[in-house]
């Protein structure tokens, strides 16, 4: 049995809670938690998370963080990150550290976790998109040349290893299926036959840069695909029947709207995808959201779709705050987890981990009921945002499934159903590819419902 002991500052203990209970969900041991010293009534070993002095804090056989009084005036004043913050995120180490008590430790993990799991840095900066996204070059993981790492992820396995050399027992838990690595594949269908207006304007880009001898390697090039309509509708059914055929499921995100001759296509597909191994997600705007109120959204998406279940959202273009957004999700009971945290500009992990976690809300003080689920990147980063050719796009794509495989970690990847309207063949027979890779590799590719019962699963038992 480990005690944990969380007599920090007032303001913070429901923040120390929750970076605590994000850490034993998967790190699972037998734990009992106290707030006051006066009522730990056995003689177990404590984990201390303090800002005052005590006895126990003598005794080496307990690990203690002793939280600095810089730390919480950071947290409570809305303080800005400096360049010693960032100097430690380039070395990997926590961004916090705790007062030079004799027996604490240097860094303060539990703070600098929850500064990430929270996405802190956001919440008041001015800087933001003209569709009021905050990027990831705007982010302190960019600014330390550390954006695709997830630190909370090392900073755990830190922790972790700190609890076992007091000998307590400890387990990390097995990844979905007990597998040796997780890909999730989902796909955002924003359309389905791509815009003749759009098509005109592209052909237009390009005899101008034939003419003036001009390259622009970043416009998307031609194929059947693109131009005949009923090969686009073609790419739905290849994306579906390849997740039957090789036995693992996917998340179809569909809009609330489309133009009529998008819908009879979208019809067949939900009606094919509901009540497989694959699911169904919605991918409403932000003002959808907040137009609706309870299950509102729920109840007319599956009216117009006949769809059975739903369980999670995408919000399409990614334009949301993320304390207003689980605001709102926490109104709709019917939605159960989000897929939306991520960058839009560059792939990297917005909260810094690569799990499942339930979302802390700074407006409220208060963890929200809806489960963060983050995506790691989608195609659009490398194509829209990055400007890099098709091919350098598949090449990155690659390189993160290929490192996911060799690390053993859980990658969340979103590929739009127009990611397959160029270099079609090409683009096909790697998404294959990637599929028997995972499959070859001891790993498992899943729909995001399943993440989440994982998590639901693991959650079951917590007795914080």
């Amino acid at each position: 049995m480990l005690n944990i002991l969380i007599d920090c500052d007032k303001s913070f203990i429901p923040k120390a809670y929750y970076v605590f209970e994000t850490f034993f969900t998967y790190y699972k041991s037998n734990i009992k938690f106290y707030y006051k010293l006066e009522d730990i009534d056995n003689n177990n070993q404590v984990l201390i998370y303090s800002n005052k002095k005590n006895p126990l804090m003598q005794d080496k056989k307990n690990l203690v963080f002793f939280q600095s009084k810089k730390t919480i005036d950071f947290f409570k004043n809305n303080t800005k990150t400096t360049r010693e913050h960032v100097s430690y995120l380039s070395s990997l180490k926590p961004i916090f550290t705790c007062e030079n008590e004799k027996n604490s430790e240097k860094f303060d993990i539990i703070a600098s976790s929850f500064y990430f799991l929270s996405v802190w840095q956001e919440h008041d900066s001015i800087i933001h998109d003209k569709k009021g996204r905050f990027l990831g070059k705007d982010s302190i993981q960019y600014e330390a040349r550390k954006i695709e790492v997830p630190f909370v992820d090392i900073w755990f396995e830190i922790l972790a290893k700190k609890i076992l050399a007091l000998g307590i027992r400890l387990n990390k838990v097995n990844l979905l299926n007990n597998k040796k690595n997780i890909v999730n594949f989902s796909h955002d269908i924003d359309f389905v036959y791509e815009n003749y207006r759009k098509l005109f304007q592209l052909t237009k880009k390009k005899i101008y840069n034939i003419i003036h001898n001009k390259k622009n390697i970043t416009l998307p090039s031609y194929s059947l695909y693109r131009l005949l309509t009923y090969r686009q509708k073609s790419i739905f059914d290849i994306l579906y029947r390849l997740t039957f055929e090789k036995g693992f499921s996917s998340t179809f995100n569909i809009m609330m709207k489309y133009n009529n001759s998008d819908l009879k296509t979208i019809y067949k597909l939900c009606k094919i995808v509901d009540g497989s191994n694959s699911e169904i997600g919605i991918h409403p705007t932000i003002n959808e959201l907040r137009n609706s109120s309870g299950q509102g959204l729920v109840k007319k998406f599956k009216e117009i779709y006949k769809i059975r279940n739903i369980y999670g959202i995408r919000v399409h273009e990614l334009a949301f705050c993320p304390d207003d957004l689980y605001n709102l999700l926490n109104s709709h009971d019917g939605i159960l987890y989000d897929n939306s945290m991520m960058f839009p500009d560059l792939p990297g992990f917005r909260t810094s981990f690569s799990h499942p976690h339930k979302y802390f809300c700074k407006k409220n003080n208060m963890v929200m009921n809806s489960l963060c689920i983050p995506v790691f990147t989608m195609d659009t980063s490398f194509s829209k945002y990055m400007h890099l050719s098709e091919k350098e796009t598949e090449n990155r794509i690659d390189r993160i499934i290929q490192d996911n495989i060799s690390k053993g970690g859980i990658t969340s990847i979103l590929l739009h159903n127009n990611f397959f309207y160029s270099r079609t063949r090409q683009r096909i027979n790697l998404y294959k590819k990637w599929i028997n890779q995972v499959f070859d590799s001891g790993g498992s590719i899943v729909s995001t419902r399943e993440l989440f019962f994982w998590y639901k699963e693991l959650t079951k038992n917590f007795t914080g």
